[in-house]
């Protein structure tokens, strides 16, 4: 896509959600944390280097992967996913929206995003389990986040850390998410799958925006699927799918807006949804 066809595309997203009545938000693997930058950071090249000398520290990779995602976020570092994040709620922030996640690094819950109108049913670094799943009881991760930050920032040796351990059986506490979790407990977006789903159903026959944002095949049942699903019944909602590869609508999404078949409209943006957004006008 060149410059100008992105930017028509933006300004046609943002007249379409001011124009909505209610706004569905999916963000999808585009947006995953891939850690590309964690050699900014000294505090945890470090470690890692350290770890290079014992394998048996290898546990700490998921602690320094929540660790490198609070530390990138204070710093908001410009050409990030932050800034994509920061524009996203800008553009939504006074609408009634809903947001479905399949990231697990928690950041959209960190810019500003009002955390009630938020549902990530693949988990994410806020909470951990027990590695076996041998109970449903769920732990925060402050604590032991904590004091790995104060031991790394006071320039001390890892080697004195323990695992946490579950309370119940023993056994490592793991991070609540499907990347981390070999059982995972998806008790702890239950409440918010709920709440969400409620919100759904208040949407039908109202003016619904939905963009679906960097969501590919990794999980489409979650978000693809569902959002093609609600966009094809609800006559009056605009739809707009933005993705680097899968940009693709379905047949049915396809006729949205012509032919005066039905009221709203069906776009599709070839373009990486991180890059969608990083597009500045002049």
């Amino acid at each position: 896509m060149d410059r100008t066809e992105v930017l028509e595309k933006q300004a046609l997203m943002e007249q379409k959600v001011q124009e909505a009545d209610v706004l569905l938000v999916g963000i999808g693997e585009e947006w995953n944390e891939d850690f590309a930058e964690i050699d900014k950071y000294p505090m945890l090249t470090a470690i890692l280097q350290e770890m290079e000398m014992d394998s048996s520290l290898e546990w700490l990779i998921p602690f320094l992967e929540q660790l490198y995602i609070q530390e990138h976020i204070e710093r908001k570092r410009e050409g990030t996913r932050i800034q994509a994040y920061q524009k996203l709620y800008q553009l939504i922030k006074d609408k009634n929206y809903f947001i479905v996640t399949t990231c697990i690094d928690s950041i959209v819950g960190q810019i500003g995003f009002d955390k009630e109108k938020i549902v990530e049913p693949c988990g994410s670094y806020h909470r951990l389990q027990c590695s076996q799943g041998c109970c449903a009881q769920l732990y925060p991760s402050d604590t032991f986040s904590r004091q790995l930050r104060e031991t790394l920032e006071n320039q001390e040796s890892v080697l004195a850390l323990q695992i946490p351990l579950c309370p119940e059986c023993g056994m490592p506490l793991a991070f609540n998410n499907i990347l981390r979790a070999q059982y995972y407990v998806q008790d702890g977006y239950q409440t918010q799958w709920e709440r969400y789903t409620k919100w759904l159903q208040l949407t039908l026959n109202k003016k619904l925006c939905i963009l679906e944002l960097g969501v590919g095949m990794e999980l489409p049942n979650i978000i693809r699927w569902p959002f093609e699903k609600i966009a094809y019944y609800n006559r009056k909602a605009d739809f707009f799918r933005v993705h680097g590869t899968l940009y693709q609508l379905t047949e049915e999404l396809g006729g949205k807006g012509k032919g005066g078949v039905t009221e709203g409209i069906a776009v599709s943006v070839a373009m990486n949804a991180l890059e969608f957004f990083g597009v500045e006008r002049n």
